[in-house]
Protein backbone atom coordinates (compact mmCIF):
# COMPACT_ATOMS: atom_id res chain seq x y z
CA UNK A 1 0.00 0.00 0.00
CA UNK A 2 2.40 2.45 0.74
CA UNK A 3 4.37 2.50 -2.70
CA UNK A 4 0.75 2.96 -4.13
CA UNK A 5 0.50 6.06 -2.00
CA UNK A 6 3.75 7.21 -3.39
CA UNK A 7 2.64 6.54 -7.22
CA UNK A 8 0.09 8.55 -5.85
CA UNK A 9 1.44 11.53 -4.32
CA UNK A 10 5.03 11.27 -5.80
CA UNK A 11 6.24 12.66 -8.86
CA UNK A 12 9.68 11.01 -8.37
CA UNK A 13 7.93 7.61 -7.70
CA UNK A 14 5.79 8.41 -10.68
CA UNK A 15 8.90 8.82 -12.87
CA UNK A 16 10.48 5.96 -12.05
CA UNK A 17 7.70 4.09 -13.19
CA UNK A 18 6.95 5.55 -16.26
CA UNK A 19 10.37 5.21 -16.96
CA UNK A 20 10.43 1.89 -16.48
CA UNK A 21 7.44 0.74 -18.07
CA UNK A 22 9.30 2.54 -21.57
CA UNK A 23 12.25 1.07 -21.31
CA UNK A 24 10.53 -2.54 -20.62
CA UNK A 25 7.89 -2.43 -23.32
CA UNK A 26 7.63 0.30 -26.94
CA UNK A 27 4.98 3.07 -25.51
CA UNK A 28 1.85 1.87 -26.68
CA UNK A 29 2.16 -0.93 -28.80
CA UNK A 30 3.01 -3.72 -25.80
CA UNK A 31 4.21 -7.09 -28.05
CA UNK A 32 4.35 -7.53 -31.65
CA UNK A 33 3.76 -10.71 -33.92
CA UNK A 34 5.62 -11.66 -36.46
CA UNK A 35 4.38 -15.47 -37.48
CA UNK A 36 6.97 -17.54 -39.18
CA UNK A 37 4.19 -20.16 -40.66
CA UNK A 38 5.69 -22.84 -43.18
CA UNK A 39 4.40 -25.33 -45.47
CA UNK A 40 5.61 -29.08 -44.48
CA UNK A 41 8.50 -28.67 -47.12
CA UNK A 42 9.96 -25.48 -44.94
CA UNK A 43 8.34 -22.78 -47.42
CA UNK A 44 6.79 -19.57 -46.11
CA UNK A 45 3.53 -19.57 -46.03
CA UNK A 46 2.27 -16.31 -46.70
CA UNK A 47 -0.87 -16.21 -46.53
CA UNK A 48 -1.19 -18.27 -43.82
CA UNK A 49 1.22 -15.89 -41.54
CA UNK A 50 -0.92 -12.52 -43.21
CA UNK A 51 -4.46 -14.56 -41.31
CA UNK A 52 -2.59 -15.49 -37.72
CA UNK A 53 -1.02 -11.92 -37.94
CA UNK A 54 -4.54 -10.10 -38.74
CA UNK A 55 -5.95 -12.26 -35.86
CA UNK A 56 -3.46 -11.19 -33.51
CA UNK A 57 -3.86 -7.32 -34.37
CA UNK A 58 -8.11 -7.86 -33.71
CA UNK A 59 -7.32 -9.74 -30.18
CA UNK A 60 -5.32 -7.24 -29.21
CA UNK A 61 -7.95 -4.56 -29.20
CA UNK A 62 -9.61 -4.17 -26.02
CA UNK A 63 -12.91 -5.69 -26.58
CA UNK A 64 -11.36 -8.77 -27.24
CA UNK A 65 -7.77 -8.76 -25.00
CA UNK A 66 -9.66 -7.74 -22.00
CA UNK A 67 -12.68 -9.46 -19.85
CA UNK A 68 -13.61 -5.83 -19.32
CA UNK A 69 -13.31 -4.54 -23.09
CA UNK A 70 -11.43 -1.74 -21.54
CA UNK A 71 -7.93 -2.44 -22.28
CA UNK A 72 -6.14 -3.52 -25.12
CA UNK A 73 -2.96 -6.13 -25.02
CA UNK A 74 -1.07 -3.29 -24.70
CA UNK A 75 -2.55 -2.21 -21.88
CA UNK A 76 -3.04 -5.17 -19.99
CA UNK A 77 0.96 -5.67 -20.32
CA UNK A 78 1.66 -1.52 -19.42
CA UNK A 79 -0.46 -2.38 -16.46
CA UNK A 80 0.64 -5.81 -15.44
CA UNK A 81 4.56 -4.03 -15.63
CA UNK A 82 3.98 -1.61 -13.50
CA UNK A 83 2.00 -3.60 -11.03
CA UNK A 84 5.29 -5.67 -10.77
CA UNK A 85 7.31 -2.32 -10.40
CA UNK A 86 5.29 -1.29 -7.69
CA UNK A 87 3.41 -4.14 -5.89
CA UNK A 88 6.12 -6.97 -6.29
CA UNK A 89 3.96 -8.82 -8.59
CA UNK A 90 0.65 -9.39 -10.75
CA UNK A 91 -2.14 -12.03 -11.73
CA UNK A 92 -3.95 -11.96 -14.97
CA UNK A 93 -6.39 -15.07 -15.16
CA UNK A 94 -6.83 -16.96 -18.60
CA UNK A 95 -10.64 -16.97 -19.10
CA UNK A 96 -11.55 -19.28 -21.78
CA UNK A 97 -15.48 -18.83 -22.83
CA UNK A 98 -16.87 -18.76 -26.25
CA UNK A 99 -19.40 -16.15 -25.39
CA UNK A 100 -16.15 -13.82 -24.54
CA UNK A 101 -15.08 -12.66 -27.95
CA UNK A 102 -14.81 -14.22 -31.30
CA UNK A 103 -11.53 -16.05 -30.30
CA UNK A 104 -12.94 -18.13 -26.90
CA UNK A 105 -9.83 -16.19 -25.26
CA UNK A 106 -9.58 -12.77 -22.89
CA UNK A 107 -7.47 -12.27 -20.08
CA UNK A 108 -8.77 -11.03 -16.67
CA UNK A 109 -5.99 -8.84 -14.60
CA UNK A 110 -6.00 -8.86 -10.78
CA UNK A 111 -3.98 -7.08 -8.15
CA UNK A 112 -1.66 -8.92 -6.31
CA UNK A 113 -3.99 -8.59 -3.35
CA UNK A 114 -6.53 -11.18 -4.49
CA UNK A 115 -4.06 -13.65 -3.80
CA UNK A 116 -5.20 -14.86 -0.29
CA UNK A 117 -1.42 -14.40 1.71
CA UNK A 118 -3.61 -15.42 4.64
CA UNK A 119 -4.55 -19.07 3.67
CA UNK A 120 -1.83 -21.76 4.84
CA UNK A 121 -2.80 -25.10 5.09
CA UNK A 122 -1.87 -28.85 4.65
CA UNK A 123 -4.60 -31.04 3.01
CA UNK A 124 -4.67 -34.95 3.21
CA UNK A 125 -3.49 -35.39 -0.04
CA UNK A 126 -0.32 -33.67 0.54
CA UNK A 127 -0.37 -30.49 -1.15
CA UNK A 128 0.23 -27.60 1.18
CA UNK A 129 -0.80 -24.05 0.59
CA UNK A 130 1.17 -21.46 1.59
CA UNK A 131 0.34 -17.93 1.20
CA UNK A 132 -2.61 -18.57 -0.95
CA UNK A 133 -0.26 -20.66 -3.43
CA UNK A 134 -0.85 -24.28 -3.56
CA UNK A 135 1.69 -26.73 -4.57
CA UNK A 136 1.92 -30.91 -4.67
CA UNK A 137 4.55 -32.53 -2.99
CA UNK A 138 6.72 -32.19 -5.94
CA UNK A 139 6.44 -28.27 -5.24
CA UNK A 140 4.77 -27.98 -8.61
CA UNK A 141 2.01 -25.14 -8.06
CA UNK A 142 -1.58 -26.90 -8.62
CA UNK A 143 -3.86 -23.92 -7.60
CA UNK A 144 -4.50 -20.46 -6.52
CA UNK A 145 -6.77 -19.00 -3.66
CA UNK A 146 -8.36 -16.00 -4.70
CA UNK A 147 -10.47 -13.39 -2.77
CA UNK A 148 -13.43 -12.90 -4.14
CA UNK A 149 -13.12 -9.38 -3.56
CA UNK A 150 -10.36 -7.04 -2.93
CA UNK A 151 -9.63 -6.43 0.66
CA UNK A 152 -9.67 -2.80 0.37
CA UNK A 153 -12.85 -3.04 -0.71
CA UNK A 154 -13.99 -5.00 2.33
CA UNK A 155 -13.07 -2.87 4.64
CA UNK A 156 -16.16 -0.90 4.75
CA UNK A 157 -19.02 -2.84 6.29
CA UNK A 158 -17.17 -5.34 7.74
CA UNK A 159 -18.00 -7.68 5.21
CA UNK A 160 -16.22 -11.33 4.95
CA UNK A 161 -15.16 -12.18 2.14
CA UNK A 162 -15.55 -15.70 0.31
CA UNK A 163 -12.26 -17.57 -1.47
CA UNK A 164 -12.47 -19.81 -4.74
CA UNK A 165 -9.66 -22.20 -5.79
CA UNK A 166 -8.60 -22.04 -9.38
CA UNK A 167 -6.59 -24.12 -11.07
CA UNK A 168 -2.72 -23.24 -11.72
CA UNK A 169 -3.34 -23.40 -15.87
CA UNK A 170 -5.22 -20.90 -15.70
CA UNK A 171 -3.42 -17.91 -13.96
CA UNK A 172 0.06 -16.36 -14.36
CA UNK A 173 1.38 -15.18 -11.26
CA UNK A 174 4.73 -13.28 -11.37
CA UNK A 175 6.09 -12.07 -8.47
Amino acid sequence: ERSRELERSDPLMQRALTIYEENVLKPGCGFTMQNKATFANGRPDLTARKVIEAAWKEWCRPKNASQTGEESFAGICELTLRSAARDGGFLIRKVIDPRANRFGFTLQTLEIDYLDDNMNEVYSNGNKVTMGVEKNRQYKTVAYHLRTEHPQDMMFGGRIYKRIRVQAQEIIHYF
